[in-house]
């Protein structure tokens, strides 16, 4: 149990399918981090989803930094998330969620 890789794993079900996204199966991601939101798409041979998180006025929050809690983050739950699932290039799935938790912190660039 001494290796690691960096991969992602994600999934999206619907109407009783699992969508699979993921570094094993072949699945590509790609990521966009501004201040205000959060692009995230998933795409493998047939499918392809993508997810829009926009950022709701949080309240600042203090976090660990360096072992103290001296940090500071943004977060809600009141973020706005619109998510679109296509398959063989057609919408099969597309919604908004009002509700949304969002939380973008650390060394993002990374990602």
């Amino acid at each position: 149990m001494r290796s690691h890789f960096i991969g992602f794993i994600s999934g999206f079900w619907l109407d009783g399918r699992l969508f699979k996204f993921a570094t094993y199966t072949g699945a590509r991601k790609s990521l966009k981090i501004n201040n205000q939101e959060v692009e995230l798409s998933f795409q493998n041979a047939k499918t392809t989803l993508r997810i829009l998180a926009r950022q709701a006025p949080g309240t600042a929050l203090v976090s660990p930094l360096s072992g103290e809690m001296t940090g500071k983050i943004s977060e809600s739950l009141l973020a706005t998330m619109q998510v679109e699932l296509l398959e063989n290039g057609q919408r099969i799935f597309e919604g908004t969620g009002r509700c949304a938790g969002l939380e973008v912190a650390g060394a993002v660039e990374v990602l």
